[in-house]
């Protein structure tokens, strides 16, 4: 956020807006909006790159097309595509899949409520073949000691 001229931060849960309006960032330049990231084209504003940290892992298989269509249409073509995420851990994975192939993990918050979540751990050949269609000069960068991977590409298309 120190470098960016302005920051527009997402989510569809008020809820994680909120907590992310108590962090200490410089609120002259970053904004928060509600938005679906499968109808993208209701975000207010113009924007030359895109990032999202800790979201591509969740999106359903049969609705990656869409987000990344999505996302090609809100930047112009050669636009900076960013994605951050989580490598697995030794306890990452699961045997449950559900019928299109999405990884499930079970989660929970506190001591009784237990949910089930989306959480793909994709190969860097899967990845490629998610993305190759929406972007080039792509790259992937995994850093092992802090279980993160990094997604780099530019979009081939545009608004």
């Amino acid at each position: 956020a120190e470098y960016a001229k302005s920051i527009k931060a997402t989510d569809f849960n008020e809820s994680t807006l909120e907590q992310a309006s108590k962090k200490a960032l410089p609120w002259d330049r970053v904004s928060l909006e509600r938005a679906d990231a499968y109808h993208l084209d209701t975000i207010t504003g113009d924007f030359d790159m895109v990032m999202a940290v800790d979201w591509f892992a969740h999106v359903p298989k049969s609705r990656i097309p869409v987000f990344l269509s999505g996302i090609t249409q809100r930047v112009p073509a050669g636009s900076q595509l960013i994605f951050i995420d989580q490598l697995p851990g030794t306890h990452s994975l699961s045997d449950h899949f559900d019928e299109e192939g999405n990884h499930i993990q079970q989660r929970s918050l506190g001591r009784k409520d237990q949910f089930s979540v989306i959480k793909h751990f994709f190969s860097n050949e899967e990845l490629h073949e998610w993305l190759a269609p929406h972007t080039h000069e792509l790259s992937i960068t995994k850093f092992h000691e802090c279980r993160r991977v990094l997604v780099y590409g530019k979009t081939k298309r545009g608004r």
